[in-house]
């Protein structure tokens, strides 16, 4: 998403209350200090505001932005909630509390906060992209992708969106149309490793392998620490055989702590084919024990006591 510019709001001093300027002038110093990336400052600088305006919309969700960037969501979602009860049309202030939502694990409560925003604001992108992210978390990826293509619509050059509409067109098995449109974000951005993580991902799905392996490697050289795309790496090394590469990836994957269950339901797999039965296994249990909800694992487990 955007700087905190985008989010962060200048308040206008009122001359004929002197509470009022001193606010507005320490709420202007937190901007500007918020600007500069001293969040602590800023904060110091909200909360003087607030204590002479505690109504005022601006150092509340001035302070609620700079308390998310801090790791403060509870604190920030109780300032942002203030925000928005004392401007409930502010569409910024929606998409603040959206993010803080959506970051704190809160996927529909973002959706709630965001669709707000969209309906308070029609033409602000950054509404509709929330929504599409919090659709996309939710499972609704048909509301995913008619979210981010209103959002293109308003903002067609921003490669995000264009990958997030990749995304939920992949949710949705349409796995052309999401290829093209994640051509475009990484044609759009070239050094955005999401892009061409999801690129490689989407190819893959497509069987295009020699497009699957430039946009990994590409999203890997990036970001080395990239697990999703090491992961899809041993993925496509273990499509064309060769399994101790993959072996090896995911072992890489698993060392760095990323995608977990995932990964070793991958590895898994990838020993038994290797013929080491019994390292399958364990893999495979361990992918159950770190998630028991995870059905290919279970499946895979089945199909093994089955044999």
């Amino acid at each position: 998403m955007s700087g905190p510019s985008a989010y962060l709001r200048h308040r206008q001093w009122e001359p004929a209350d002197p509470a009022a300027a001193q606010s507005a002038s320490a709420n202007n110093v937190g901007v500007r200090l918020h600007g500069d990336g001293d969040l602590a400052g800023a904060v110091a600088a909200y909360e003087t505001a607030l204590e002479l305006a505690p109504d005022d919309p601006a150092p509340l969700n001035n302070m609620g932005l700079a308390l998310a960037q801090m790791g403060e969501r509870e604190r920030a979602t109780e300032l942002l909630d203030r925000c928005v009860a004392a401007a409930p049309g502010w569409s910024t202030a929606l998409v603040n509390l959206g993010r803080v939502r959506l970051e704190g694990g809160d996927a529909f409560g973002c959706r709630e906060a965001m669709a707000a925003a969209a309906a308070a604001d029609p033409a602000n992108p950054l509404a509709l992209e929330g929504v599409a992210r919090a659709s996309l978390a939710t499972g609704d990826y048909a509301a995913a992708e008619a979210a981010a293509f209103d959002a293109i619509h308003l903002a067609p050059h921003t490669a995000r969106l264009h990958a997030l509409r990749g995304a939920a067109l992949a949710s949705l098995d349409r796995f052309d149309e999401a290829a093209a449109e994640l051509r475009l974000a990484a044609r759009m951005a070239p050094d955005d490793a999401t892009a061409w993580t999801e690129l490689g991902v989407v190819s893959l799905l497509r069987e295009d392998l020699g497009s699957a392996a430039e946009a990994l490697r590409k999203a890997v050289t990036l970001d080395p620490g990239n697990t999703r795309a090491r992961r899809h790496l041993a993925v496509l090394a273990a499509a064309k055989g060769a399994l101790e590469d993959a072996a090896a990836e995911l072992e890489q994957v698993l060392d760095a702590g990323g995608l977990y269950a995932d990964a070793l339901v991958d590895l898994g797999v990838v020993r038994v084919a290797m013929g080491h039965r019994e390292a399958g296994a364990l893999a495979l249990e361990a992918a159950l024990a770190a998630d028991p909800t995870h059905a290919r694992a279970a499946e895979c487990l089945a199909r093994l006591d089955e044999q």
